[in-house]
């Protein structure tokens, strides 16, 4: 299988570090239809989360920020 590189953009939010956080991001990408191809989730500090988000339509993920 031949290998295949394609420029994407990757972006990230940081949200409170609770139960349904990442869910509640999650749904909103959805319904405004965001190709997301990855997604990678850390804690950042005692009460934040970071999430990456790895798209290749950067416009759709900032209509939705």
């Amino acid at each position: 299988m031949p290998d295949m590189v394609r420029k994407v953009h990757y972006a990230y939010v940081t949200a409170a570090s609770k139960p349904g956080e990442a869910a509640r991001v999650l749904e909103a990408l959805r319904a405004a239809n965001v190709n997301l191809l990855a997604l990678s989730g850390f804690p950042q500090g005692r009460n934040k989360a970071q999430i990456d988000l790895v798209t290749d339509d950067l416009a759709a993920l900032k209509a939705v920020a």
